[in-house]
């Protein structure tokens, strides 16, 4: 790199010239990006029962958002007899709420640590105070599980 005062200029002069593309690059509007997440566990899994383990917080995006890009992830430890772990993330502050999107069902053993990742998109709807919840199932599951450390972020596009 041309570190010469012609050179930064030249630099300058290139990045200006891209930067106008920015909005058109990233796909948004403006180039705006408003995120909501939480890090905080709510619970961890009792036996088999499907379980909320992290919810953002209320959001209201602005009218012009159409979609969020929703990413969770999970560390746990399996409970006694644990023999799968499906990583769930649904609409809403329930296990009942409209599915986004599933990890599937990950072979996983009784004791172990293991952290899954769940991705989806959802699609932004005129009804405000959006929550969405990252669920975690351990099939077979005899005892508790434990959740160690949990991430759920929403971007909305």
């Amino acid at each position: 790199m041309d570190r010469t005062p012609q050179g930064m200029q030249a630099l300058d002069r290139l990045m200006l010239k891209h930067a106008r593309h920015l909005p058109e690059l990233m796909g948004m509007a403006g180039g705006r990006m408003l995120g909501y997440w939480s890090t905080t566990v709510v619970a961890s899994p009792a036996l088999a029962a499907a379980t909320v383990i992290c919810t953002t917080p209320v959001y209201t995006p602005p009218v012009d958002y159409d979609n969020v890009i929703l990413v969770g992830w999970a560390a746990f430890t399996v409970g006694t007899s644990g023999v799968s772990g499906t990583l769930k993330i649904v609409e809403g502050t329930t296990t009942s709420g409209t599915l986004v999107a599933s990890s599937g069902a990950c072979t996983v053993s009784a004791g172990d640590l293991y952290a899954l990742t769940c991705v989806g998109v959802d699609t932004l709807n005129t009804v405000n105070n959006f929550q969405h919840s990252l669920t975690l199932t351990i099939g077979s599951g005899a005892a508790a599980s434990t959740v160690s450390a949990v991430a759920l972020f929403a971007l909305c596009l």
